[in-house]
């Protein structure tokens, strides 16, 4: 299976050997625009996808569009049509066998296709905001600002005890830092409105505003 994917550098940097191993064949895009090569592809994969991209991404050929947009639903957004399907595609959630999917009844075979091609086992989600996966760890990472806002402990060691004592991969810390603190904070404000358990700890809220050397 051929696809793009369209990501800044940065973004890209962090998915080293993506789909390595796999039935995909993928080209990396900055963007959804150029490209004659999209409408020969099996699908576009959106690292980088916000609801500004709509009208570019809608004007490809290519009969799957996956977008990584955890908080935002499809209901959420104008204009989609049937192609357009969520996946958590956060760093350390894409790259692991299990993907995180909403996908509308037509495209449902589509994106268990491409699951089958790199490797992963779909789960079909309802169309809400924030994924289980990325719901758990965003509270996770909220819970270790509000302790260390509170002086309970230092980074390093919350980091260490998460890691050492629950067996989590990450320390909440440093998984912030690998998913990007303003795609956990945009998700915790966005559950916030239903729920304020999710209320985003001050001292999260005030270092994903701090812009990235």
């Amino acid at each position: 299976m051929t696809g793009i994917i369209i990501a800044s550098a940065r973004t890209r940097d962090k998915f080293p050997n993506l789909f390595a191993g796999t039935a995909i064949r993928a080209e990396w895009r900055e963007t959804p625009e150029a490209p004659a090569a999209h409408e020969a592809s099996d699908f576009v994969l959106d690292l980088d996808f916000h609801p500004g991209r709509i009208a570019a991404l809608s004007a490809l050929k290519t009969p799957l569009i996956l977008i990584n947009a955890v908080s935002t639903t499809l209901q959420g957004m104008d204009d989609l049509d049937d192609r357009f399907v969520r996946i958590n595609a956060w760093n350390t959630f894409l790259q692991r066998p299990l993907a995180e999917i909403v996908a509308r009844p037509g495209q449902a075979d589509k994106a268990a296709a491409w699951c089958a091609a790199a490797g992963k086992t779909p789960e079909f989600l309802e169309d809400l905001p924030g994924m289980p996966g990325a719901r758990i760890v965003s509270m996770i990472i909220n819970e270790a600002y509000l302790a260390l806002g509170d002086g309970v402990s230092t980074r390093e060691d919350i980091d260490t005890a998460m890691r050492l004592g629950t067996n989590y991969p990450l320390g909440p810390f440093e998984w912030g830092s690998r998913i990007g603190l303003s795609a956990v904070t945009d998700l915790l404000e966005t559950l916030a409105k239903e729920n304020p358990i999710y209320e985003t700890a001050p001292l999260l809220k005030q270092e994903a505003h701090v812009p990235v050397a």
